[in-house]
């Protein structure tokens, strides 16, 4: 049967997914979407959409910006990487640029959110890196949170980025919130550590979980999710979400 809107107020499941850097976040969520057929409201690509020449935040950016070296590339898009680089070690710069794109993010993120809470979604993925540091975890029914070993994560990100070690491990220590407490808060905790066929059958293993609601679901979120669904909730907690990655 047709899922209906006052369905949805009491049933609509909301899964956050997280991990940290180089862990394979990306794609346990394409996988979930491709494999698992569970809609993903990606919060990295809404950033990068926001200052696109097209999005909300662009001129402001530019205008913010432009004086610290080549920041648009030849066809007047922002070199994500060079504004990574601008504010990565200078915590002033970091909040004036969070100041202009997030609240471009949560009208994106909002309007994605709202959407799908009107057409009855039953299972909802928010793939948000700061899940647990912006609080948006709170309004998730289960977590999944991707981890590796320190070794392999910061080879990965050194393959990933292309970066040295020295690089690498100082992003990796930037990270706010220490793994073993994201974990602790899980429900899903997901090693990445070996193949990628592994990883498939975690993941295949997860996704009937994922998909099952629960009463508890039905009876201590529908305010939580209301809230969220009109604009109240969502663009307060999203005002840490880094707009670069």
């Amino acid at each position: 049967l047709e899922r209906t809107y006052l369905d949805t107020l009491d049933t609509m499941k909301v899964v956050g997914l997280t991990g940290g850097i180089a862990c394979g976040k990306s794609s346990i969520s394409r996988y979930l979407s491709t494999k698992g057929g569970l809609p993903i409201i990606d919060a990295d690509l809404i950033s990068h959409e926001v200052i696109e020449p097209s999005g909300g935040a662009y001129k402001k950016v530019v205008a913010a910006f432009q004086g610290e070296g080549e920041l648009l590339e030849s066809d007047g898009r922002i070199n994500r990487k060079r504004l990574g680089d601008i504010v990565f070690n200078d915590k002033a710069k970091r909040k004036k640029l969070t100041s202009i794109v997030n609240p471009e993010i949560a009208k994106v993120l909002g309007m994605a959110f709202v959407g799908h809470f009107i057409r009855g979604t039953p299972v909802l993925v928010l793939d948000v890196p700061l899940l647990f540091e912006t609080g948006i975890n709170q309004f998730c029914t289960e977590v999944m949170t991707v981890h590796l070993d320190e070794s392999t994560q910061l080879k990965r990100l050194m393959a990933r980025d292309n970066a040295g070690e020295a690089d690498a491990k100082a992003r990796i220590a930037s990270q706010p919130y220490p793994m073993e407490k994201k974990l602790g808060l899980s429900t899903y905790p997901v090693d990445n550590s070996g193949t990628p066929e592994e990883l498939d059958g975690k993941l295949d293993a997860l996704i009937g979980r994922i998909k099952r609601r629960t009463w508890g679901n039905v009876l201590m979120r529908p305010f939580l999710l209301a809230c969220v669904a009109i604009g109240l909730a969502i663009p307060v907690v999203v005002l840490l979400i880094p707009a670069y990655s």
